[in-house]
């Protein structure tokens, strides 16, 4: 369950610093393309983005628990991905995010995840009262919810959340894990304003 956090591909045009963050893409698209954003809106989000998250902490969706760093080191390297320790996990997934897609990151606290893989492939869908991010491959009939919550308003709040907040599913684990969504500065990030 541990080490697809991607599929590699190959994103030669994968540059963090020209693809807008995941709260602007959905601002972007409730503006521009949801007719009643207020009540409902079901859009694709057709532009790449990237959502930063705490990679040094993965959520355990059957137990709802957030693993402390070491236990996800631990559950790393029982996968063969590190050699059990955090600093040897910090290296090993660096160097596995780095080459599947494309970025000289350095830190896993608050790793801006690229989602460049198909401008059509994320659907994002708000109901007066909730939300969600889901990746939608209709060659598969896969609709994985990546994020989703509660809204008021302009707020979205995601759920589950944890002390690291909002929980962010990656498309290759369908849900059985997660990772903390944080701020560019690695701060917890419950919520996305619109």
């Amino acid at each position: 369950m541990f080490v697809q956090l991607g599929e590699p591909v190959e994103f030669a045009d994968a540059n963090i610093g020209t693809i807008p963050s995941f709260g602007d893409a959905i601002k972007a698209v409730a503006d521009a393309d949801c007719d009643d954003a207020e009540t409902y809106c079901n859009k694709a989000i057709n532009t790449n983005f990237y959502i930063v998250y705490d990679v040094t902490r993965m959520y355990d969706n059957a137990t709802n628990t957030l693993l402390t760093a070491a236990q996800t080191a631990a559950l790393a390297q029982a996968q063969g991905l590190g050699d059990g320790s955090e600093a040897g996990y910090a290296t090993a997934m660096l160097a596995f995010l780095n080459n599947a897609y494309g970025e000289s990151q350095t830190d896993l606290t608050q790793y801006r995840g690229p989602y460049v893989d198909g401008a059509s492939n994320y659907k994002l869908t708000m109901r007066a009262d909730e939300w969600k991010l889901q990746y939608v491959n209709l060659d598969n009939m896969e609709n994985i919810v990546i994020l989703s919550g509660t809204r008021a308003g302009n707020i979205l709040t995601g759920a589950p959340s944890s002390e690291r907040g909002m929980i962010e599913f990656p498309v290759s684990l369908a849900g059985a894990a997660g990772y903390p969504v944080v701020t560019t500065s690695g701060q917890p990030a419950a919520a996305f304003s619109l």
